[in-house]
């Protein structure tokens, strides 16, 4: 989710200068499918997060990597002022750094919203599901700092297990110039979640 990429571009730069505003929507629905039914559908959907991941990062200037970070994240389903919320909590770690960033993942009228928070910075994105539903692209909504951004998690599974593959790209002002920076990720469900957080 989005929150990995803020996250995870931070450590690499301190500070992000996020892409324009992009309007996207969610694949149509067949006009007779009720909005209960295309929830319901969303929720399988970000089911397949729940857990504890664990994996590696890269980011890339161009096709060179500049940074590794290993990453450790954990998802939960949680009730929120009366709405059904799924939580994340992400810890990032590179030479000797430390991040941490949360999210919150919610659906609303037949899409799927997530809005992240590291420090004192908010950012929101909205969801785009892939046909089958194993690829979710999140493209940011309504910020008007943004250079550019997209981040793309893929559910896959090999002998060992589970997988959530990510690619991603920011791009960014350096010295009044814009660099294109892109990520690409690999995390590996764990056996064993760690105990959930209390509610907030």
């Amino acid at each position: 989710m989005p929150n990995r990429l803020i996250a995870v571009l931070s450590l690499c730069l301190c500070t992000l200068s996020p892409l324009v505003a992009q309007q996207a929507e969610t694949t149509p629905a067949s006009a007779d499918e009720s909005t209960t039914h295309k929830t319901a559908k969303l929720k399988t959907v970000l089911d397949q997060y729940v857990g504890r991941w664990v994996g590696t990062f890269e980011i890339l200037n161009l096709k060179q990597v500049i940074q590794t970070i290993e990453i450790e994240q954990q998802y939960w389903w949680d009730e929120v002022d009366g709405v059904t919320v799924l939580k994340g909590q992400a810890v990032m770690a590179s030479m000797g750094d430390l991040s941490t960033s949360t999210s919150r993942t919610y659906i609303e009228k037949g899409k799927i919203y997530t809005e992240t928070v590291q420090g004192t910075n908010e950012h929101f994105f909205q969801g785009i599901v892939s046909e089958d539903g194993k690829r979710i692209s999140w493209i940011s909504v309504n910020d008007d700092s943004i250079l550019g951004r997209k981040l793309t998690d893929s559910f896959s599974e090999d002998s060992e297990g589970q997988l959530l593959l990510v690619d991603g790209y920011e791009e960014v002002s350096i010295g009044g110039r814009v660099a294109m920076l892109t990520m690409r990720g690999k995390m590996r469900k764990a056996s064993s979640p760690t105990p959930v957080p209390s509610s907030n």
